[in-house]
């Protein structure tokens, strides 16, 4: 059985080759790409917690109803 020192190698060792074999397999342009990409769906997710937050701040900004006064005669 492989110690917790070993095992770390051998994780740090299948990431580099991971990360050899995108760089060599995935063409420069492309890589741009995806990256842009992933940026584009996290902005968009950016908007709709922006626009949930904005939602959540309105419902607390309704206004208190005021008490109405009432005439009473003696």
């Amino acid at each position: 059985m492989l110690n917790r020192q070993d095992l770390h190698h051998v994780l740090d060792l299948l990431l580099d080759m991971r990360e050899k074999l995108k760089k060599d397999t995935i063409p420069d342009e492309a890589r741009h790409h995806f990256k842009n990409a992933l940026k584009e769906q996290l902005l968009g997710v950016r908007v709709c917690l922006d626009s949930w937050i904005e939602k959540l701040d309105q419902k607390e900004e309704v206004p208190e109803k005021q008490a109405k006064k009432i005439n009473i005669e003696e």
